[in-house]
């Protein structure tokens, strides 16, 4: 059995790309944003956020590059809510957002939400936080990637999203130092669903992730 032979020959394929396009108007894509607040009271906040985007240059399911003449606008209504007493700290946010015009080279998921529920505990010095938080968002046929290009693609093959990531997490703090455990993903396994973040590309399994601070004073 053949482990290892110096002597073998391996032969390599290097991919070139190259496009050669007249753009009109050829400039990195301007964005304009306009940001106001609807609403700002005890039940929390209401963005709304609409950006702008002129002379767009995508790459299209052939993946060849093409530019957008016409306007893009992106319209995002953000609602965020956290509150902090005692024993409780709660964060939430909600987006909805719609391509008004541009649909359909402008692929975005419609709904983003985050939750996140924490319980404090005080033992003396000892500051104790643990609990967990939630991100999620729509499924959409979301760009596909090219790695010989490094960029991304539009593609309508397959919907990418539609599945909750949740993590556990233990915070500590006693004086200068900060101590926090966490378990990524912690639900993997639990639904039916394949987990994405772009299409071909599964997002990453269960982690555990250990940090410690401290901070020195002079």
């Amino acid at each position: 059995m053949e482990i290892f032979n110096h002597k073998k020959i391996f032969q390599f394929s290097v991919l070139k790309i190259s496009f050669k396009r007249n753009f009109n108007h050829q400039m990195n894509p301007t964005i304009q944003n306009v940001n106001s607040i609807l609403l700002k009271n005890k039940f929390g906040i209401i963005n709304l956020l609409n950006s702008n985007y002129y002379n767009y240059i995508y790459l299209n399911a052939e993946i060849i590059p093409e530019q957008r003449d016409d306007l893009i606008s992106i319209l995002s209504i953000i609602y965020k809510y956290n509150t902090e007493n005692k024993k409780i700290i709660f964060k939430s946010a909600v987006t909805y957002q719609a391509a008004l015009k541009g649909d359909d080279v402008f692929k975005i998921p419609s709904l983003i939400g985050f939750l996140e529920i924490g319980f404090k505990m005080h033992l003396k010095a000892l500051k104790i936080v643990s609990g967990i938080n939630v991100h999620y968002f729509n499924s959409y046929y979301a760009n596909a990637y090219d790695p010989a290009l490094n960029n991304f693609y539009l593609q309508d093959e397959k919907k990418t999203g539609g599945y909750p990531y949740a993590a556990l997490f233990v915070k500590t703090e006693v004086g200068n130092v900060h101590f926090k455990f966490s378990v990524n993903h912690v639900n993997e396994g639990l639904l039916n669903t394949p987990y994405y973040s772009t299409l071909h590309y599964p997002n990453s399994p269960r982690s555990y992730q250990i940090s410690l601070s401290w901070l020195f004073k002079d």
